[in-house]
């Protein structure tokens, strides 16, 4: 099952292809394992992965909100 069907934030997102703009990792690299490497949780700075990304500049908390996250 890819990615992109597992919950609802990744189905509302999954048309970006922005792997890296959330999660961070290494989006250049040539396998799993090192892309992999320095990923983090969007939510565990979601001021900084969705409001500074150019995605939701204004209204990341209500974005971030209605995914659970505070």
């Amino acid at each position: 099952m890819p990615v992109s069907n597992q919950g609802k934030w990744h189905v509302d997102h999954a048309q970006l292809d922005a792997c890296d703009t959330c999660h961070a990792g290494q989006s250049l690299a040539a396998d799993k394992a090192s892309a992999h490497q320095g990923m983090v949780s969007p939510f565990s700075d979601p001021q900084f992965n969705c409001g500074s990304s150019l995605c939701h500049l204004s209204d990341w908390q209500q974005k971030t909100a209605s995914y659970g996250a505070e």
